[in-house]
């Protein structure tokens, strides 16, 4: 327990300015939404002019601007790939940063098998996800409920910020994995970013081009879309197990590799 709340505490700071930055780009950016006019479907026309693929990469493709909660899904959007970063970049480094900074020792000499040292570092790093998540829904709530003039999205605000947890723990395990297996500790941020960068470009192209559906199953960004939210579409099951199963995986990949690792 010791080693969780030190690495609570070693991740503090940078979780407060992540959760004020959270929840300032949700605020600034609905606000933004009073500013497209006096006429909110006369934007979404001139959105709509915009070719499909840059639409496609900057998350405009699959919502409704015209709408308070169709413009929330852009920002939701971009809260994905923030947390994303934000999920990866914080387990590697946890993970990590001992040997980054020559103090192994530390753990070395704990009375503690590394199975449990890596339960409680990632046990620590997903309570900052979590953090995270619930800090930009409570903001989310908040500025919807203030801009709705009555009309509730909470239903809908919170099932995407659900579908946002999913990538977060996602995107944890991945960056915890390649932290564990990777030979040079200090690359392992810049891997990890490597690796979302891939998965957010190929869920870009197969929001441009159709015909590349059918590799929606390998990047995290198209498990669960979160466009589904405001059309009531029910859950893919079958997502539900890869995502399942990829955790897994990962799960296993970091345990095994922190546990067989030459420090």
């Amino acid at each position: 327990m010791n080693l969780f709340l030190r690495e609570m505490k070693s991740n503090f700071k940078s979780l407060i300015i992540w959760s004020v930055c959270f929840a300032f780009l949700i605020v600034v950016g609905m606000i933004k939404f009073t500013t497209t006019g006096t006429d909110p479907k006369l934007f979404a026309d001139v959105i709509n002019q915009v070719p499909r693929f840059i639409r496609a990469l900057f998350g405009f493709g699959n919502f409704d601007v015209s709408t308070l909660i169709g413009f929330y899904g852009i920002v939701n959007f971009y809260i994905i790939l923030l947390a994303a970063v934000h999920s990866s970049f914080v387990a590697s480094h946890t993970i990590s940063k001992e040997e980054q900074e020559k103090t192994t020792e530390f753990l070395n000499v704990k009375p503690i098998s590394r199975a449990k040292i890596i339960f409680l570092k990632l046990s620590a790093v997903f309570v900052n996800v979590l953090i995270i998540n619930i800090v930009s829904a409570i903001s989310s709530v908040l500025i919807m409920n203030y801009m709705s003039n009555g009309d509730s999205h909470t239903n809908e605000v919170i099932m995407m910020m659900v579908y946002v947890l999913i990538v977060q723990i996602i995107f944890l395990f991945i960056g915890s994995a390649i932290a564990t297996l990777s030979r040079r500790p200090k690359l392992a941020a810049a891997r990890g970013t490597i690796v979302l960068v891939a998965a957010y470009l190929l869920s870009s192209l197969i929001d441009m081009f159709k015909e590349l559906e059918f590799l929606k199953y390998l990047t995290p960004f198209k498990y669960f879309n979160t466009a589904d939210v405001l059309v009531n579409k029910p859950i893919d099951f079958i997502m539900v197990f890869i995502t399942v199963f990829v955790v897994a995986g990962l799960c296993a990949l970091t345990f095994k590799g922190y546990e067989k690792r030459d420090f």
